[in-house]
């Protein structure tokens, strides 16, 4: 058996201002040398490959994000926030 880490990478851009925007929420903001979505892709790549969940709004950083880390993980995209 394994284990399907997964990653919900939503939000509003609100907790982290004002380094993060609307548009631009606190999982792609770039701390300590890369970002916190990055970060934990990579801490969890050695359990399995991890299954990122978001919204459409994220979807271009989100590619962005996994085509410059070299991973191929899968997303789900809902289209709109569900809380």
């Amino acid at each position: 058996k394994s284990m399907i880490p997964v990653i919900i990478s939503g939000g509003s851009g609100t907790r982290l201002w004002p380094l993060s925007r609307n548009k631009f929420p606190k999982q792609f903001v770039n701390l300590f040398g890369e970002s916190l979505q990055a970060k934990t892709l990579l801490r969890l790549k050695p359990l399995g490959k991890p299954l990122v969940i978001t919204n459409t709004q994220l979807k271009v950083l989100t590619e962005k994000q996994l085509k410059d880390l070299k991973l191929d993980v899968p997303v789900i995209y809902e289209p709109m926030a569900k809380n």
